[in-house]
């Protein structure tokens, strides 16, 4: 009953409400509180069992009501802030050292309402993105003692934010949800320790089990790839308007013919029914395939989520004239720096060359050889950017070949070596050290020897 008569008149202007309501109830009747008009959110990394990165300061990003005040307490330290107009607020902790010890996260609102992450590491992040088959989604962590036969399991402080799509281009139509999914948070995922990281890819498995057995400190492994995509859906929208090649797809990506013809006409059939409205969507657009997508989805919301790294897939899909492969590998590396954290040192980055797929059973697209040599250039030519190392595996002439000219790849065998050299070229470049062309007769072997010396 009280709570009826409090609603009838909590519209009422206070004077009046007061008068309205039975004597007997007045000494106990308070306005309803307004309800929240925004919830209190995270950005997508803050999840519980999620590894922060170590040696940064430790920045909390979300959103909520804009002007109300915001608090987050880690480790015994409390930051407290305000939402800007647009409802985001960032709360910043010191850097920590590396700890096994897990902790407890929890950022409050001056409402009242508390979001708890818990069991919290520190110690290094490494994003992998870019060639879909770097992150080609066969189970690897959950069955390693059946399917990876050389490597043992892993501890639990080695956890995996393996980013999945909600929609894959295939050549079919997408489902109403999918399409839907394009539209909204078409990359999703939860943190998974690595006794059940199920969706981690065998390459990445495989590369955080060489990082472990090299340092032994908590792991956080973030796999954006997986989605097959031309590289310029990994650039940002800005970068590209600023790249000649690309403004015409920026201005309308539906109507300019791209290198490969077959991508406009997945992408038409992945959104039979909803393309008559998808025409004149600008912006990062409805589907991976268009300029700036899988930054706007994928990469954007990892802004100012430090990390010890990248390893970059360079992707096969619509292969761009060489001069324009370079320019655009070159600001992307710029702009997912800029975006990954503000820190004096330029963040390591992990060339993979284009014809990783065709390593790892994929079919080998063209232009390959003049995209490597651009490849190789960003790493260690004249004009080489800082804290790059370049990783090659094409020396297909090693792999062996079949009596019908295909190359044999035992995949599992292939991704395991892919993943030891990888981590061997990611600590290399992190150290410092000029480690360029991680490759030679044989581009798979001995790729582990420089963690056995560090």
């Amino acid at each position: 009953m009280l709570s009826c008569a409090v609603g009838a008149f909590a519209g009422a202007p206070d004077g009046e409400a007061v008068d309205a309501i039975p004597r007997a109830l007045r000494g106990r009747w308070r306005p309803l509180p307004e309800a929240p008009a925004a919830p209190l959110t995270l950005t997508l990394p803050f999840q519980d069992g999620v590894v922060l990165q170590r040696g940064e300061p430790i920045v909390v990003r979300g959103a909520g009501i804009p002007g109300d005040r915001v608090w987050a307490r880690f480790d015994g330290e409390l930051a407290e802030g305000r939402c800007a107009d647009d409802g985001q607020f960032e709360l910043e902790f010191g850097p920590r050292g590396a700890s096994f010890e897990p902790q407890q996260l929890s950022v409050e609102d001056a409402h009242g309402r508390r979001l708890d992450l818990a069991d919290v590491l520190v110690g290094d992040v490494w994003l992998i993105a870019g060639a879909a088959s770097l992150g080609r989604p066969e189970p690897a962590a959950g069955r390693a003692r059946q399917d990876l036969q050389d490597l043992q399991g892993l501890p639990d402080s080695v956890r995996f934010l393996a980013l999945r799509a909600a929609a894959s281009p295939e050549d079919r139509v997408w489902d109403a949800a999918e399409r839907a999914a394009v539209q909204s948070s078409f990359l999703r995922g939860t943190w998974q320790k690595a006794s059940a990281a199920a969706d981690a890819s065998r390459v990445v498995y495989a590369f955080a089990h060489s990082l472990h057995a090299a340092e032994s400190i908590p792991l956080g492994l973030v796999q954006l790839a997986g989605v097959p995509a031309p590289l310029t859906s990994w650039c940002a929208r800005p970068a590209l308007w600023l790249e000649p090649a690309c403004v015409g797809a920026l201005q309308d990506w539906w109507g300019t013919p791209t290198v490969d013809g077959q991508l406009h006409a997945r992408a038409r059939r992945n959104l039979a029914g909803l393309f008559d409205t998808a025409v004149s969507v600008h912006g990062a657009g409805v589907h991976p395939y268009q300029p700036g997508f899988l930054w706007q989805h994928g990469v954007a919301p990892l802004r100012g989520f430090p990390a010890a790294g990248v390893v970059f897939g360079c992707t096969a899909e619509a292969p761009e004239d060489p001069e324009v492969h370079e320019r655009l590998l070159r600001r992307l590396i710029d702009t997912w720096r800029l975006c990954a954290a503000d820190s004096a040192q330029p963040l390591p980055f992990v060339l993979v060359e284009s014809s990783v797929g065709e390593l790892l059973g994929a079919h080998a697209p063209p232009g390959l050889t003049d995209r490597r040599a651009v490849e190789r250039r960003i790493a260690s030519g004249p004009e080489a950017l800082a804290a790059v190392t370049f990783v090659e595996v094409s020396d297909l002439e090693s792999f062996g070949r079949a009596p019908d000219g295909a190359a044999r790849l035992p995949r599992g065998t292939r991704a395991e070596e892919l993943g030891g050299r990888l981590a061997a070229a990611a600590l290399a470049g992190r150290a410092g050290e000029v480690a360029r062309g991680w490759g030679g007769a044989d581009p798979l072997a001995a790729s582990t020897t420089a963690l056995g010396a560090r």
